[in-house]
């Protein structure tokens, strides 16, 4: 379970992308039963969570592709902010 942390979410005003969603604009992938709950903006890729779990994932629609790319919300935007994210595609 996704604990509620950035309700507001987390907008990067240099990439003009919301890495991490407002809590009421976060949705089921239409690609799978995960939870929507970022973008990195490129390519359709979606910033995930599956039910029951915290870790982020990374699914590229293109390929349906997809992995772990942070441990948590607060992970992921760490990552961002020093341009450390490890795509899995």
């Amino acid at each position: 379970m996704v604990k509620c942390s950035f309700p507001d979410g987390h907008y990067c005003s240099e990439a003009q992308v919301w890495v991490v969603l407002p809590v009421q604009e976060r949705k089921k992938s239409h690609w799978n039963d995960n939870l929507v709950v970022g973008h990195p903006g490129f390519d359709g890729v979606e910033f995930q969570v599956a039910k029951g779990s915290q870790k982020i994932l990374a699914l590229y629609p293109n390929t349906d592709e997809i992995g772990v790319v942070a441990s948590d919300l607060e992970d992921l935007v760490r990552k961002w902010k020093m341009d450390s994210i490890d795509y899995p595609f």
